[in-house]
């Protein structure tokens, strides 16, 4: 049975490497929950987190799999990957899909992995999110701009556009019909997911890794 404090509440989640936040994006307030911690011991290096649809938040470096209570970031070790992951998402199935230099459904418990896209496609620029439309959001590397692309679980690309002026994001939410991009340069960027055109930017202070959006607050 899942207790109430393994439940995410707040709509988007982002993170720097050892820092767990929340973020309100109607007003871009941010609140900082806590320092990720197994016990006693700080954990660093977080690349990204991810929320499934019962509200668990679980996170990621680049050699291991933690869950995280979302409202103290107090972490538990799962198990280690057996490859080098950057970004992390849930489907409405629960799959969990993770991004590195391939794009993978991979299980919570063991080294199963079923290849989505495989390696020496894409590189990712630091993150995925899964959508209502059961697609996955992941921003890629360009030559000098990231490119948003959306992906079915057959591996089949469906949109495919660059993100103008924009690198380094790292971190993907959403919320109100709309992503927003966490970037290296401490900027939030709302990103329209139809054709990756950015509504907004605003000035965002923190080292941003990863970001999570709440899927039970949109279903």
């Amino acid at each position: 049975m899942i207790s109430d404090e393994e439940i995410a509440i707040e709509e988007i989640y982002v993170n720097t490497g050892n820092e767990l936040y929340s973020f309100v994006p109607d007003t871009s307030t941010l609140t900082l929950i806590g320092e990720f911690k197994v016990g006693q011991q700080k954990i660093e290096n977080i690349t990204d987190i991810a929320i499934n649809h019962n509200g668990q938040m679980f996170g990621i470096t680049i050699d291991s799999l933690y869950q995280i209570i979302p409202r103290t970031a107090e972490m538990s070790f799962i198990r280690s990957l057996s490859k080098e992951y950057m970004g992390l998402t849930f489907l409405g199935d629960n799959n969990l899909i993770a991004a590195g230099s391939s794009l993978d459904i991979i299980s919570i418990y063991n080294d199963d992995v079923n290849v989505i896209i495989p390696e020496g496609i894409f590189e990712t620029s630091g993150d995925i999110v899964g959508l209502p439309d059961n697609l996955i959001y992941w921003t890629v590397r360009g030559d000098n701009e990231d490119q948003l692309i959306s992906v079915n679980l057959s591996g089949a690309i469906e949109k495919w556009s660059k993100v103008e002026n924009t690198s380094g994001i790292y971190g993907i939410g959403y919320a109100n019909d709309e992503l927003y991009g966490f970037t290296k340069d401490n900027t939030v960027i709302i990103i329209d997911p139809l054709n990756a055109n950015v509504k907004d930017e605003k000035e965002l202070n923190g080292s941003w890794w990863g970001a999570a959006t709440n899927p039970l607050l949109w279903e």
